[in-house]
């Protein structure tokens, strides 16, 4: 018979004896004298047979709870969140847990006990510790970005002047603004001011041509610093930026036709965009690679004519002579500048990379690696490989605007090397000299 129905037979055998000693009164108040006897009766017992209950289901959850505790593992996680009985382990496990930690496994199960629970205290003062002090960081980050980082429509200016993102588009961790001496206020991708500081020495403003002033200036190399310590992806994103020039420089050539590149397997460097972009783009590929082999069926004249008027389609104002007026050394220079600005002075990341140039890196197959040691290149390959380059940059984006940007690249590459480009875009010049 289970506990349950023993009690319930008890209370009914109570009952029982309650109503039998009941006399049959003469008096209506006698009668709720009586029944009222009866209720309290009933009340009492129900309530002794709740207590009852109550106590032993306490008692099997407490047990239950310990049970469960104990068959966690014995870490400085479970100790401070799961409120393990770590006295309850038994010394096997002690030690097991004190080897993990590197800490003595000699001396008896209170040695032991003591010892762990003090490594596991300095941790998790440690943890508070480091988190005061990260917050404090963030928060020193956040004072350096500048008035317009929780409201990016203050700037005068829409995008960044090197990778042309719009700025409410650029990741908080990326954004710097600063207000100049006639109270407007601008906001750029820091990674675009260290790469012009690096190259000049300094900074001058593309959109109003001032040079910024010494507080500002550090401001921004506190920030970027600040930046390598908070975000992780910030910093591998900028060293792999830094890096793939050595990889891009790995690639090799097929001599004759360029349209061999087209059937060309994607580059390591997209290689985490690769299942992405054959998936989801498979059909916008086929149409790019259609699109390609009609053009490089055509004559240089006819390819160089087609870009520019491309380059015009997407916002811009171009002349041909530019590009078909180069000599040798312009165009391996040209070439030397564009794979410059992809690899590392246009500081893109491999996502904007990858639609950008959906069939990979636009350098691929193109110029061959002994180019950089052998001078010898003819004029008609060097002319043919950089008008091929720049079709990858211009024709084969997942949008117009990734179209525009790639074009925004191939046209400040230019103006390093033409006076006449130069002299049309000088801002675009400035954003990469020397």
């Amino acid at each position: 018979m289970s506990n349950n129905q023993f009690n319930i037979q008890l209370i009914l055998s109570n009952l029982i004896n309650d109503v039998n000693a009941i006399t049959i009164p003469n008096t209506t108040e006698s009668m709720m004298n009586e029944l009222s006897i009866i209720d309290m009766s009933i009340n009492n017992i129900l309530k002794q047979y709740e207590n009852n209950n109550n106590s032993k289901t306490n008692e099997s959850n407490t047990k239950s709870k310990k049970t469960k505790c104990k068959s966690l593992e014995l870490s400085e996680y479970n100790y401070a969140n799961k409120e393990i009985p770590i006295k309850e382990y038994k010394l096997d496990e002690l030690k097991k847990a004190a080897k993990k930690y590197k800490l003595l496994i000699s001396g008896n199960k209170t040695a032991l006990i003591n010892r762990l629970q003090m490594h596991f205290k300095q941790i998790k003062n440690a943890i508070i510790l480091q988190k005061n002090y990260r917050r404090w960081i963030v928060n020193a980050t956040y004072a350096l970005r500048g008035p317009a980082f929780k409201n990016r429509k203050l700037c005068v200016n829409d995008t960044d002047f090197v990778t042309m993102e719009p700025l409410d588009e650029i990741p908080n961790e990326n954004f710097f603004s600063y207000m100049d001496t006639k109270q407007f206020i601008y906001g750029f991708n820091i990674t675009s001011i260290i790469q012009m500081i690096r190259s000049k020495g300094k900074f001058n403003n593309p959109y109003n041509r001032e040079e910024l002033d010494k507080k500002t200036l550090k401001d921004i190399k506190k920030l970027y610093r600040l930046c390598f310590i908070v975000y992780p992806d910030f910093k591998n994103e900028n060293e792999s930026v830094r890096t793939s020039q050595n990889n891009m420089n790995n690639n090799n050539i097929e001599n004759g036709n360029n349209n061999n590149s087209l059937n060309r397997h994607y580059t390591n460097e997209f290689r985490h965009h690769n299942d992405l972009i054959t998936n989801r783009y498979s059909n916008l590929i086929h149409g790019i690679k259609e699109k390609l082999r009609i053009i490089r069926e055509k004559t240089i004249e006819q390819r160089i004519t087609e870009l520019f008027i491309e380059f015009d389609h997407l916002g811009n104002y171009t002349n041909r002579n530019w590009f078909s007026t180069l000599d040798s050394t312009q165009y391996i220079r040209l070439y030397r500048c564009i794979l410059d600005i992809w690899n590392s002075r246009g500081q893109l990341s491999y996502s904007v990379k990858s639609k950008i140039c959906l069939l990979g890196s636009p350098f691929t197959e193109i110029i061959p690696r002994t180019f950089f040691t052998n001078d010898s290149i003819s004029y008609e390959r060097i002319q043919n490989g950089c008008l091929t380059i720049f079709e990858n940059l211009v024709y084969t984006g997942i949008d117009e605007e990734h179209r525009k940007l790639g074009a925004f690249h191939a046209l400040t590459s230019l103006t390093v090397v033409s006076r006449d480009a130069r002299q049309a875009m000088p801002w675009l010049y400035e954003s990469v000299v020397f």
